[in-house]
């Protein structure tokens, strides 16, 4: 059983939930209408030596998908066409990676219910990418430490009936 940790930002309209690695954010879209609110589920890896994040992945239920962005790290790009690979998954990127920031460069993610099953599934999620100036291999690993009841938990409040039983995998987006 994961933990759940609840903190909220007085007066602010938000709320974070943590399941494990994997936080959700709920936000209310403004004070005269309460019932509209956004909910991501999110991971973000940090440097240990400096607590710097080095890659983030935020990701938002959305008519049976998820969509949603990650963050690379600034001189690196992703490494063949596969963004995320595992034994049975592999995630593409929505569009061609374009938008850089300051610190990275910014992909969008798109991924069906087959990907989402399969990222129940797993415990970790590795990343390829490849230094611009050197083309050398950089790797990391996305853990998936309560990936499953952050999304449960985000489909249970976004829309109950979009989440349906699926005896492998508890719960899957259809």
């Amino acid at each position: 059983m994961i933990d759940r940790t609840t903190i909220a930002a007085a007066g602010s309209g938000a709320l974070q939930e943590r399941y494990g690695d994997w936080i959700l954010t709920i936000v209310n879209q403004g004070a005269v209408d309460r019932t509209r609110s956004s909910y991501a589920i999110s991971y973000t890896l940090y440097d240990l030596q400096t607590n710097a994040p080095v890659l983030s992945i935020e990701l938002t239920p959305k008519g049976g998908n998820l969509k949603g962005m990650l963050a690379l790290p600034f001189g690196l790009h992703l490494r063949g066409r596969g963004l995320l690979r595992d034994d049975d998954v592999a995630l593409r990127p929505a569009r061609r990676p374009g938008a850089a920031v300051s610190r990275g460069c910014l992909v969008e993610l798109s991924l069906d219910a087959a990907m989402i099953a399969g990222l129940r599934r797993r415990r970790s999620l590795s990343v390829a990418l490849a230094a611009d100036d050197t083309g050398l291999d950089v790797n990391y690993t996305i853990s998936l430490n309560g990936f499953a009841e952050a999304l449960n938990r985000a489909l249970s409040i976004v829309d109950p009936y979009d989440a349906r039983i699926d005896a492998d995998s508890k719960q899957t987006l259809q």
